[in-house]
């Protein structure tokens, strides 16, 4: 499986007309290492940890992440991918009225 690059997903992001200012700089956790004692959760953790500037945060994954707490996450499937309902429950999470942090033309 491959992880998309920050150029891919900017331009995904740009095409869905996504404020990019939203996204931050170091926009992802390191890659684990299949067959480590490490977890997903543990690497968002940990990314978490390294910017105490992040005051609220979603993490969108394909995987369940069972040790975060329900406020922190929203899964999706790999067969469906990202869909809207996602995209506003992560709104309602992050206490953000959905289509606000859409682009305006």
């Amino acid at each position: 499986r491959r992880t998309a690059t920050m150029s891919e997903c900017r331009d995904l992001l740009r095409k869905a007309g996504i404020d990019l200012t939203r996204l931050h700089t170091d926009w992802r956790t390191n890659e684990i290492s299949l067959g480590g004692d490490r977890t997903r959760e543990d690497e968002i953790q940990a990314w978490v940890k390294e910017h105490p500037e992040v005051e609220m945060f979603i993490a969108i994954d394909d995987m369940p992440l069972s040790k975060l707490p329900e406020e922190n996450k929203v899964w999706c499937t790999t067969h469906n991918g990202f869909l809207i309902e996602h995209y506003e429950e992560a709104c309602k999470k992050l206490g953000v009225e959905p289509y606000k942090i859409l682009q305006m033309p």
